[in-house]
């Protein structure tokens, strides 16, 4: 018997997550996984259907090793703010139902600078190991959605697009990472430089896609429905 389609929809959904491993650099995305992909961004929903975006789509082993050499730290605001939402454990994670495991952020010594601080910073080619593909997103930030401040519905256009081309992956059975530290001040003009991307465009995020060596086990965390849900009023 054929599978509901709510059923298929939320499976997908539901398998849907982040591959931080190392990617299989000799198993390329094929041009229909690609089309698909692309097909998907096209088709998300933006405000007023601006379609306020353009995609970078880099397959080139030279401009992937050009970007790799990239110096990129995490900056010190990242760290910090990133502290209250770690779990020492997996039974404290399972506790709290938000957050990640504090094994997600490299730990630094009393004498050694934490890998991606500033002082100990890490290559680009580290977050984006093996990938035959990145796709990085760019936007124009003189564009915003109408009586939008700071484009607050722009940004969730970008993040309809994404959650779009995730879920398409997630079909094709493809690995994929969005790979924020691509927008971050501290390397966003070197990556601009290497991409040829010149003003106005600004980087939003980009993508990994590929297949993974290893799979990722990590613990997949989310609230009981009675954490969040309210009937009628909102409850404290």
């Amino acid at each position: 018997m054929e599978a509901d389609p709510a059923e298929r929809a939320h499976h997908l959904i539901w398998s849907r997550h982040s591959s931080r491993t190392p990617f299989d650099p000799t198993w390329h995305v094929t041009p229909r996984e690609l089309a698909l992909l692309v097909e998907a961004a096209r088709w998300a929903p933006s405000p007023h259907n601006m379609q306020n975006f353009q995609l970078v789509v880099v397959e080139s082993p030279a401009v992937l090793a050009e970007l790799g050499t990239i110096r990129a730290p995490m900056s010190p605001l990242f760290l910090a703010e990133s502290s209250c939402q770690l779990a020492p454990t997996p039974e404290e994670l399972e506790r709290r139902q938000t957050g990640i495991l504090a094994t997600s952020i490299p730990p630094g010594g009393r004498d050694q600078p934490a890998p991606g601080s500033a002082e100990n910073p890490r290559v680009l080619g580290e977050l984006i190991s093996g990938a035959p593909m990145l796709i990085v997103v760019v936007f124009d930030p003189t564009v915003h959605a109408p009586a939008s401040e700071h484009d607050v519905l722009g940004m969730m256009g970008l993040g309809c697009m994404l959650e779009n081309m995730w879920l398409i992956a997630q079909a094709l059975h493809l690995d994929f990472q969005v790979v924020s530290s691509f927008a971050a001040p501290e390397i966003e003009r070197d990556v601009e430089h290497v991409l040829a991307i010149t003003a106005p465009w600004r980087i939003a995020y980009a993508l990994r896609i590929g297949h993974a060596i290893a799979p990722q086990i990590t613990p997949r965390i989310r609230r009981d429905v009675v954490r969040f849900v309210h009937r009628d009023h909102f409850a404290k």
